[in-house]
């Protein structure tokens, strides 16, 4: 973690997420991708491979002769994945251009495990716990992870480690299934380390639909995807894309110095910018290191000096016609209007206070990310989020197919 202000939360929990994301371009046609899964060492083909790109819901299974085929893919960035019984995980960036594309996969045998050892009680126990621990920390505490569970945690080991420190690995993907949003989640974890300041995760999720029981159930699913999506940081990463590309090249930075305080209620001061943000629920602030004046944004009794800004400036093109780069110093504090804040959120910040618009803040730990015009990014780790983006996880996520139809809602 790069130094930054004082930003400091009463649980201590940073959670750092990354994606890999696709740049859908409607105009362009979608391409298809193909090849084929051998064993490094003998070339012989693996068969029932699970190739798949990367939060989606498209992948295939290899055929007896290893081969698979991924049709209807969007031109665009993404990292393709693949996943066989016995064989280390593979995987790979790939980017689709207005070409078919061969993508093959030589997968290196697992190494073969110590025998089993005998668990005492006490074992289990520890166990238990630790599995309490992971559920909540990858899955959250919203209202949709109270809905979510991993089918199979008999694959999740926990290594002995340092004390206050948790360290999962799984062995196989972990299957994890959301009855609130309507998925099924195939989910490769590749790291997960959780202590008493932090927690740091990254995985690989291929989404599935669910096949609803009855027409009520389907519609249920629909409002709480939309629910997911509303607010969320692709909601307005889409939303700031749509403004720069809908306004004028020499429409930059257009802010004023304010300090934003709080009334005598403890609710926050809001700020508008106009334009698309306004239409979307979305207010925001550019918060400098130098002049952060409090430790905790969150304490209503404090002030935060900060400037409203114009989000047009910290956008610039990408290498794709739909890509964007977005670049800013210091952190970014967004507030959602639309949507208070879930009571189950207050709880886990350990806040004893009345609910208040959903706000949350992010800081780029590089000079710039690449991000597409439907507000997906893929460089890992570049994006970190703390306040409500970091309390919704695993259990809210939604495929990058998805898109927020908003004439039938």
């Amino acid at each position: 973690m790069g130094k930054g202000p004082a930003i400091k939360f009463t649980t201590g929990i940073i959670v750092l997420l990354y994606l890999f994301a696709g740049v859908h371009a409607s105009s362009q046609v979608n391409q298809t991708v193909s090849g084929f899964v051998t064993n490094v060492q003998t070339g012989a083909p693996i068969e029932s491979a699970n190739v798949f790109i990367a939060n989606t819901t498209m992948g295939d299974a290899t055929d007896h002769e290893g081969r698979y085929l991924i049709r209807n893919v969007p031109p665009g960035s993404y990292a393709i994945v693949v996943s066989a019984i016995g064989y280390e995980i593979g995987k790979k960036g790939l980017v689709v251009t207005q070409a078919s594309q061969e993508i093959i996969f030589n997968l290196a045998p697992k190494v073969i495990q110590m025998p089993e050892v005998v668990v005492i009680a006490a074992d289990k126990k520890r166990r238990k716990k630790n599995i309490r621990k992971f559920l909540k920390f990858l899955l959250s505490t919203t209202r949709n992870a109270s809905q979510t569970k991993i089918m199979n945690p008999q694959v999740l080991e926990f290594p002995r480690t340092s004390r206050g420190v948790l360290i999962a690995v799984a062995q196989e993907p972990l299957l994890i299934e959301n009855m609130a949003l309507g998925y099924k989640i195939t989910y490769i974890l590749e790291n997960f380390v959780a202590t008493s300041d932090y927690v740091k995760y990254s995985g690989t999720p291929l989404f599935e639909e669910l096949e609803p029981s009855s027409p009520e159930q389907l519609e249920k699913w629909k409002r709480n995807r939309r629910t997911a999506y509303e607010g969320s940081l692709r909601h307005f990463l889409r939303t700031i894309c749509q403004q720069y590309d809908q306004s004028s090249e020499n429409q930059k930075f257009k802010g004023k110095r304010v300090i934003a305080n709080f009334n005598s209620k403890g609710r926050k001061r809001t700020y508008t910018q106009g334009g698309i943000l306004d239409d979307e629920g979305f207010s925001v602030l550019w918060i400098d290191d130098s002049r952060l004046m409090v430790n905790d944004p969150l304490n209503p009794n404090k002030i935060v000096e900060a400037d409203v800004v114009n989000t047009n400036y910290f956008l610039g093109p990408g290498v794709h016609p739909t890509e964007r780069t977005l670049k800013f110093p210091n952190y970014l504090e967004v507030t959602y209007m639309d949507e208070l804040e879930d009571s189950r959120y207050l709880r886990f910040i350990g806040k004893s206070r009345f609910v208040d618009a959903q706000t949350s803040w992010i800081k780029l730990e590089a000079d710039s990310v690449f991000i597409d015009s439907e507000g997906r990014y893929f460089d890992q780790f570049k994006i970190n989020m703390f306040g409500y983006w970091s309390w919704e996880r695993l259990a809210d996520m939604l495929p990058y197919e998805y898109v927020l139809d908003r004439d039938n809602p």
